[in-house]
């Protein structure tokens, strides 16, 4: 049997969720919708399907990949107009046989309950329709009128239907590669959770999530892959898209958070953030800040003179053959001129790279200000994206300390996994 699967793929709805992903790749514990409705599909009997793509069609053919994944045969068919998402769909159909029976489904939208959902009608009731029907009209006169269906169109539905679809997980395939921790609650492999987090059911954690020290996780809780809650932090409620990091000491409820977006479903309202992490209390200036500092600069000053003479017979080395020729002079001088910096105050001893001024021109001077007073050394947060890595070098550079790296440092050596 065919299948016909539109998957426009934007809700003005989900703004401004949806301009980087389609909505019918958003998440139902931890899968996108649209290949729950391929498991739905298959099950019904469809080995050939057909796609109506239209909002950011490369990301959805990408996430596919090969389709005999699914079991299934698939092809693309790309809606020029949003206002006509079907209009080449109904001209592409005019070639069908009209006895032929197909399958008509929404690619953000999944049965959820044993009724007669997914609408079964021959290829002539489709030729029948005129060019400018709109999805939501099609769907009214072919839907059962009691389906029941998870959906990701909206903000609120999407977490709606995920707190659903995780209260009655038997209709679903269970959370990709889960494990039942309880009843309906799953946590997926190389999650790491420290031993005062609080976890109540309903919750599903993805892989390779962070859960921090007494944070709380659920009721209806739903993280997807590779987030982090940071300490004392609270989850209810709410659906953490997946690469997330929540700051530490928020609470967020009623809540969908991905990256740098927040959006409060019961109030609707959005907001983002300009940086690709949600912020956390940054730390106030402090009496023992400060003393740190004044010793920090100190230990600057005498580790700078100590080593003045070093940096002089290296600097005349460079110019002739030396037994200090194995030394990389450009790594001395780098150490050097930070050293400068530390003694100055205008860096600390560990944590971030040195950034040079330069590199600092595009952004804010907030963060220009934070980032030129950061921390550097070996442990720093690295990650491809160059604007991601300008707001993680200044949230580190205004919310650790010395002693932190140093904890994380001991923890690691004495860590065996």
């Amino acid at each position: 049997m065919r299948g016909i699967v539109l998957a426009h793929g934007y809700r003005a709805e989900l703004e401004p969720l949806v301009t980087k992903q389609p909505s019918c790749l958003f998440p139902i514990l931890g899968k996108p919708i649209l290949f729950h409705l391929f498991d739905t599909l298959y099950k019904a009997g469809c080995r050939d399907l057909l796609i109506v793509l239209h909002h950011l069609p490369e990301a959805v053919e990408e996430a596919i990949g090969d389709p005999a994944r699914f079991g299934m045969k698939m092809e693309f068919l790309l809606a020029k107009n949003l206002e006509t998402p079907l209009k080449e769909l109904l001209v592409v159909s005019k070639s069908w046989e009209k006895s032929e029976k197909i399958i008509i489904a929404s690619g953000d939208s999944l049965p959820f309950e044993n009724v007669p959902a997914l609408p079964v009608v021959p290829v002539s009731l489709l030729q029948e329709m005129p060019l400018n029907i709109t999805e939501e009209l099609l769907f009214e006169k072919l839907l059962h009128p009691k389906t029941h269906t998870l959906s990701s169109r909206s903000p609120k539905a999407l977490l709606e239907s995920n707190i659903e679809a995780l209260h009655d997980p038997k209709t679903l395939l269970l959370p990709t590669r889960a494990k039942k921790a309880d009843a309906a609650a799953f946590i997926c492999q190389n999650v790491t959770r420290h031993p005062s987090a609080k976890l109540i059911a309903p919750y599903s954690i993805g892989e390779s999530c962070v859960i921090g020290q007494e944070a709380q996780i659920g009721p209806d809780a739903i993280i997807e892959e590779g987030s982090i809650i940071d300490q004392k932090s609270t989850i209810e409620k709410a659906l953490i898209l997946p690469h997330t990091y929540v700051g530490e000491g928020l609470e967020v409820r009623n809540a969908i958070v991905s990256k740098n977006i927040f959006i409060n479903t019961d109030l609707k309202t959005t907001v983002t953030m300009p940086d690709a992490f949600i912020l956390s209390a940054l730390e106030e200036p402090s009496l023992k800040r400060l003393a740190f500092s004044s010793l920090e600069r100190c230990v600057g000053w005498v580790c700078f003179f100590l080593l003045f003479p070093i940096a002089r017979i290296c600097e005349g080395s460079s110019q002739k053959n030396s037994l200090w020729n194995f030394y990389p002079h450009h790594k001395f001088r780098e150490l050097f001129a930070n050293l400068s910096h530390i003694a100055h105050g205008r860096a600390h001893f560990v944590g971030l790279e040195p950034r040079h001024d330069r590199s600092l021109e595009h952004i804010d001077s907030d963060h220009q200000a934070l980032i030129s007073g950061a921390k550097f050394g070996w442990a720093y947060l690295d990650t491809e994206e160059a604007e991601a890595s300008f707001a993680t070098d200044a949230y580190y550079a205004a919310s650790h300390t010395f002693f932190s790296d140093c904890k994380l440092f001991i923890k690691k050596i004495f860590t065996k996994n």
